[in-house]
């Protein structure tokens, strides 16, 4: 059974167990399909070449942190992590 075809006057107490299984599948799949789509604007779709010159992000992260004084890094709580919500 598939969901356009469910008639409108049909309750959904009269579906079987496996009628109501294919239905929640297709929402399922609809929304996954949908919420796939809009995470990226169309105008930002595109197809780029890996670089694989390119510096990996997590030594960026690793480069900036270093630039970060001692004293600074001293400041930050050790629970921050945990309590970030109350620290911003």
């Amino acid at each position: 059974m598939e969901i356009s075809r469910l008639d409108k006057q049909e309750i959904i107490s009269t579906l079987t167990f496996a009628d109501l299984e294919v239905i929640v599948t297709q929402i399922v799949q609809r929304i996954i399909s949908q919420e796939a789509a809009s995470l990226i604007p169309n105008k930002y779709r595109q197809e780029i070449p890996f670089n694989s010159t390119a510096t990996p992000f997590w030594q960026i992260i690793v480069e900036n942190s270093s630039k970060v004084p001692e004293e600074i890094w001293d400041s930050i709580p050790s629970n921050a992590s945990e309590n970030l919500d109350a620290y911003l």
